[in-house]
């Protein structure tokens, strides 16, 4: 064997000795994964329900262009939707025909979207000039933990 050269002295003892990590480091690596776990956990919570709630706004907004669509269909009754109101089975046209039809399809497409959300119309006459019809549909759901409405406005020239 090959006697160490002068001037060089042996590794300290501490030196020789560290082979891994100390509990402490582990417990400080483990801790500060935990929480970078949980901030992750949290920002995909937020953004799944910011999702959930960019979908039914999407959808509800959407109804609410059926809606006006088929009163646009059905220009010369426009009146006739007055009072619309998906939950109020009294409101729902008693005689069967295009004003039946539309209430009917739009209650269906509105509980489809979101269960327990309700449409409502509302039609001005002669608002906000004589001859023009201002509308407004109203829709409304359970969005935990608030209810969300949108209301969709709009003049119809007669």
């Amino acid at each position: 064997m090959l006697a160490p050269c002068k001037g060089m002295s042996k590794m300290p003892e501490r030196e020789r000795n560290e082979k891994g990590f100390t509990l402490l480091e582990v417990l400080i690596a483990a801790t500060m994964l935990a929480i970078a776990l949980l901030a992750m956990g949290t920002g995909e919570l937020n953004s799944i329900g910011t999702n959930r709630l960019s979908r039914d706004v999407t959808m509800m907004t959407a109804s609410g262009q059926e809606i006006l669509e088929r009163m646009r269909r059905n220009k010369a009754n426009v009146g006739s939707y007055n009072g619309f109101d998906t939950n109020n089975a009294a409101t729902r046209p008693a005689t069967p025909g295009i004003l039946q039809d539309d209430y009917d399809q739009w209650k269906s497409n509105l509980t489809g979207v979101v269960k327990g959300s309700r449409g409502q119309v509302t039609v001005t006459p002669s608002a906000p000039l004589p001859t023009t019809n201002q509308v407004s549909v109203t829709i409304t759901w359970p969005s935990a933990p608030l209810t969300k409405t949108i209301t969709i406005q709009t003049v119809f020239a007669n």
